[in-house]
């Protein structure tokens, strides 16, 4: 008799470790997971910046080069209409030509941080793709060791059931025992309810790479 509820308590036992422990795995590979997406964070944060930066300069640049083009002429042409700046352009060849080689230097730079913004934006995809397979993988691990806690909960039930008609345990003891294993059934649905939504979200966030990708 001793023997049988050792045995029972052992079961539960183990069933209510396999629970703690898959809280403990989650919350370690959720800490791995942030550290990763931190770092990624971080990368794709610098490189915004810098391009950013990169486009900030680069309009400073343009302004800077086309006043030292423009010297005196900027003033008598400042407050010209297009027509009458291209009238006089015309009459100033010269400086029409600089202009257009400053205007065109500045359409190829400018091609080249696009290009490096569509970098930037795939890394960013990349990224975004990556979290969400490494989630889907977590997700479906955690949803494996939640079904194999139901078969374990079930098992546990059939045992207790079976103990309490072959009367190896009283009544009392078949509560208690049956209270134990609904408190991890519980936290086991919980557990289920928690993924079912986190793959909600992880859905969603692959709606929005796609339409990004498109």
């Amino acid at each position: 008799m001793k023997y049988i509820k050792s045995i029972i308590i052992l079961v539960l036992a183990l069933t209510l470790n396999i629970s703690f422990a898959q809280e403990n795995e989650l919350k370690k590979g959720k800490d791995k997971l942030e550290k990763i997406k931190k770092q990624k964070k971080k990368g794709l944060h610098n490189q915004k910046k810098k391009l950013n930066e990169a486009k900030k300069q680069l309009k400073i640049a343009h302004k800077k080069g086309r006043n030292t083009i423009l010297g005196e002429h900027k003033e008598i042409m400042k407050n010209m209409s297009s027509e009458e700046r291209k009238v006089y352009l015309e009459k100033h060849p010269e400086l029409g030509a600089k202009l257009k080689a400053h205007n065109m230097e500045l359409k190829n730079h400018k091609k080249a941080l696009k290009k490096e913004h569509v970098k930037f934006n795939n890394k960013k995809a990349d990224a975004t793709q990556y979290k969400i397979e490494a989630k889907k993988e977590r997700l479906a691990y955690f949803e494996q060791r939640s079904i194999n806690v139901d078969s374990k909960i079930v098992a546990a039930k059939k045992r207790i059931i079976k103990q309490k008609e072959d009367g190896k345990i009283t009544a009392v003891e078949y509560a208690e025992k049956l209270a134990k294993i609904t408190t991890i059934e519980n936290r086991n649905i919980a557990h289920k309810a928690k993924m079912i939504a986190k793959k909600e979200l992880l859905k969603q966030k692959e709606a929005r790479l796609k339409k990004i990708n498109e």
